[in-house]
């Protein structure tokens, strides 16, 4: 089975960590506040070989820091 790495709903069909790591991103929604930047799960969370210490990775991209910036830094 391939994966859609760009749409995170595949980690419902994964271990509980990456379950647990969707509801966090859901919870949060945090695609949804990103979305103007094509936001992407990355790191070890996603791929299954996460350690007690992995944390949740979102890769953005933007051609404007400035305005990103203050994006992510709004209350």
């Amino acid at each position: 089975m391939t994966r859609d790495f760009l749409d995170p709903g595949y980690l419902r069909q994964g271990s509980q960590r990456q379950r647990a790591a969707l509801s966090v991103l859901h919870d949060l929604a945090v695609f949804e506040q990103l979305s103007a930047y094509s936001p992407v799960l990355a790191g070890t969370i996603p791929i299954a070989i996460d350690t007690a210490d992995s944390d949740l990775d979102v890769l953005n991209e933007t051609r404007n820091l400035k305005t990103f910036a203050a994006d992510v830094e709004a209350p």
